[in-house]
C-alpha cells in the first residue's frame, strides 16, 4: 500500500545556523512514521546564506522543496506560501529555529489519525525568552480571547498540524493582514491540543522584532473582533454622562454659593484634554479598520515567488 504524504512547512528568515540540524531532526522523525515527508522551506527574504544552505539540502534530500520569495513578506505570508504549495494529506506548521521540537510531530499525527483536523501545541513553558515577552504574550492571548468573536486557544502559536481540508479553506482566504491561528479557529473543524515545553532557540538570533510582534497582535485584535469600534461609543456615553453630572454640580454650586469663584482654567483644560483624547482614540480605532480595508481592496498578491527548487506539485 502506498504511503500517504505529510507536508512540513517551515518559514525561514536568516536561519542559516539551524537549517541542517532542523532538516536532520525532521527527517529522522519521519523515518519512524508511516508517512512520506514533503518538507517545504520558504525563504522569506533572508539576507544570510540560508538559501544556499537550503539549495544544498534539497540536492541531497529529495523530500526538500525550497521556495525563495522575492523579498521579505513576513512570517504569516511565508507560511501561507508554503500552504499553497503543500500536497500532503495534512500539514505541520513549524519554525526552523527549533524552539518547537520536530520530535513532537508524531503526537500531532496521532491526534490527527484519531479524527481531529486541527491539532495545536500549547506552550506549558517558554525557555530562553525574556520575562517581558512571556508576560506580554500571556496578557495578549487572554485579552484577545476575551474580545474575539471566535475562540482562539490560549498560549498557542502557529506550531500545529492541520488537515488538508483546513489548508484548502485557508487558501480561499486571501486577506492581507493575516493572523493564521485566528483564521484556523474561524474555519472550525474538530480541534484538540497537546502540551509541550518550548525550547530555547538553538543558534542565532530571532528576527521577530518587537515591532513585528505588535503588528501581529494588531492583526489578531482588529482582524477578529469589532469590539474596539464600540469603545468610542462607550466613551462618548460616559463623556455625556460625566458632562451632565458636572453641569449639575456647577449649577448647584452657583445656586448655593453665588459668590464662589468658578474652577476656571484647570477645569477648562481638563475638559479639553479629556474630550480631545476621546476623539483621537476614536479616530485612531477607525483608522486601524480603514487601513485594513484599504489594504484589502488593492488586492495585491500576498507573496511573490522568485525561485522554486524541487517543486512536487
Amino acid at each position: 500500500m502506498e504511503k500517504k504524504t505529510l507536508t512540513v512547512v517551515a518559514p525561514v528568515h536568516n536561519e542559516v545556523l539551524n537549517l541542517e540540524t532542523f532538516t536532520k531532526r525532521t527527517t529522522e522523525v519521519f523515518s519512524h512514521l508511516n508517512y512520506d515527508l514533503e518538507l517545504i522551506f520558504v525563504d522569506d527574504g533572508s539576507r544570510d546564506d540560508s538559501f544556499k544552505v537550503l539549495t544544498d539540502l534539497s540536492s541531497i534530500n529529495d523530500c526538500v522543496t525550497v521556495i525563495k520569495l522575492s523579498r521579505n513578506f513576513g512570517h504569516q505570508n511565508a507560511v501561507t506560501c508554503g500552504l499553497t504549495f503543500a500536497t500532503g494529506q495534512a500539514v505541520v506548521i513549524i519554525d526552523a529555529d527549533l524552539q518547537d521540537p520536530p520530535e513532537l510531530i508524531p503526537k500531532l499525527v496521532e491526534e490527527w489519525e484519531a479524527g481531529y483536523k486541527n491539532v495545536y501545541a500549547v506552550r506549558k513553558s517558554r525557555a530562553g525568552e525574556s520575562q517581558f515577552k512571556k508576560n506580554t504574550a500571556k496578557m495578549f492571548y487572554r485579552f484577545l480571547n476575551k474580545i474575539s468573536e471566535y475562540p482562539i486557544p490560549l498560549d498557542t502559536g502557529d506550531f500545529r498540524l492541520i488537515d488538508k481540508a483546513i489548508v484548502a479553506a485557508l487558501n480561499q482566504m486571501p486577506e492581507e493582514n493575516r493572523f493564521l491561528r485566528g483564521m484556523i479557529s474561524w474555519v472550525g473543524f474538530p480541534s484538540t491540543a497537546i502540551l509541550y515545553d518550548r525550547e530555547p532557540r538553538l543558534l542565532g538570533k530571532t528576527s521577530y522584532s518587537l515591532f513585528k510582534m505588535i503588528k501581529l497582535a494588531q492583526n489578531g485584535i482588529f482582524g477578529f473582533s469589532s469590539r474596539p469600534l464600540k469603545i468610542s461609543t462607550y466613551l462618548g456615553i460616559f463623556g455625556i454622562f460625566f458632562s451632565l453630572l458636572y453641569a449639575a454640580y456647577t449649577i448647584s454650586q452657583k445656586i448655593l454659593n453665588p459668590l464662589s469663584s468658578s474652577a476656571g482654567f484647570p477645569t477648562i483644560m481638563i475638559a479639553i484634554t479629556s474630550i480631545g483624547s476621546i476623539q483621537l482614540l476614536s479616530v485612531g480605532l477607525l483608522g486601524e479598520y480603514l487601513q485594513r480595508i484599504y489594504m484589502e481592496v488593492k488586492r495585491r498578491p500576498l507573496f511573490l515567488v522568485e525561485r522554486i527548487i524541487n517543486d512536487k506539485r
